[in-house]
């Protein structure tokens, strides 16, 4: 299987752009979790739902600096860490 990222839809595009290339190439897959549409803000809990034995990285911009969202960075952290065996984790803290 293809390595995996797990990501949002709202990332920089220094990551969306790289990760688009790789997928395209046949690299790796990754996932994009939805904001909501009020407030931004993405659910913790559907980050770490998107986590699969092939992930290999996990990446939440912390703040958006267009609409000023802060993301549950602190919460994905921790479930992570609850979920046994994931340890790939990045945020632009």
């Amino acid at each position: 299987a293809l390595p995996h990222v797990a990501t949002t839809n709202i990332e920089h595009p220094a990551i969306t752009e790289c990760l688009v290339a790789l997928s395209e190439k046949g690299l790796l897959t990754f996932t994009e979790v939805p904001v909501s549409a009020g407030e931004g803000l993405v659910s913790a809990r559907e980050v770490v739902d998107s986590v699969r034995k092939e992930t290999v990285l996990v990446t939440v911009m912390h703040s958006n600096n267009e609409v000023g969202s802060i993301q549950p960075v602190s919460d994905i952290a921790r479930l992570l860490k609850e979920r046994e065996g994931v340890d790939p984790w990045v945020s632009d803290v």
